[in-house]
């Protein structure tokens, strides 16, 4: 790619070219299709994660996210991480952002719902109780809890442990969950482990798709820019700095 910066008519703005085209689809990771650019731009758009690579490539707490993120191993060969969030972060828009929406993509992940609507994602073979939430045998994932306003506590089967990059186990992602999902599902812990309410293919596949191809204003994000247009015909997005971001 090259960058360039325009003329001073157009004062601080960065024009950048990259040799992969966008593909306009701008769901979070790799959920249904994924290349360099579209990554870039994820990147730029949601950055609250709990646990992000520095610049040197390691995986570490992102402490503008992450009051402490603490692992444990189980007798039984599971591992458990404790992630608490801080207060006071809000997305783009100015709306708080609260625990839920850190947790329900990791528990979108266990939904069969997710696959319904051709998402691919396999969370339900990394967590404890993702399998049997996948496959309607349980009514909660076990091994993901809310613990209160701020904690998250996360339980990995004993196959995927240990393993060199396990803090990305611990990675919890801000997204709007009324944005991505609609004002008709929730997520909820009473006690035995978090679980949808309203997750329906129908209830959320309009929603999710404008939500996934939206590059308007009312676009709800939390990173250091909002994506407010893309050209689909050239291929070009443009991208604002977000004022509440708290980076």
């Amino acid at each position: 790619g090259a960058a360039a910066f325009a003329d001073d008519a157009q004062e601080h703005v960065l024009i950048y070219g990259a040799t992969t085209e966008i593909s306009g689809d701008f769901a979070p990771s790799d959920w249904w299709t994924n290349n360099a650019t579209d990554n870039m731009l994820r990147k730029f758009t949601n950055d609250y994660s709990t646990v992000v690579s520095d610049q040197g490539g390691a995986f570490v707490i992102n402490e503008t996210v992450a009051e402490s993120v603490e692992g444990a191993m189980n007798e039984d060969g599971t591992k458990t991480y404790t992630v608490k969030v801080k207060d006071g972060l809000v997305f783009n828009n100015g709306e708080p952002i609260t625990i839920k929406d850190f947790v329900w993509a990791t528990a979108f992940s266990c939904s069969s719902v997710a696959s319904e609507v051709g998402a691919k994602l396999t969370g339900y073979l990394t967590y404890v109780g993702g399998q049997e939430y996948y496959d309607g045998e349980a009514e909660t994932i076990t091994g993901l809890r809310i613990l209160d306003d701020n904690t998250i506590q996360v339980s990995i089967v004993a196959d995927k442990v240990p393993y060199y990059f396990d803090l990305l186990y611990a990675q919890f992602t801000a997204f709007s969950m009324k944005y991505w999902l609609g004002e008709n599902v929730d997520v909820k812990d009473d006690g035995n482990g978090v679980y949808f309410e309203g997750l329906t293919k129908e209830n959320i596949e309009g929603q999710l798709e404008y939500a996934r191809f939206n590059a308007g204003e009312d676009r709800v994000s939390a990173g250091p820019y909002n994506l407010v247009e893309f050209d689909q015909a050239s291929k070009q997005a443009t991208l604002v700095i977000n004022e509440n971001y708290a980076g």
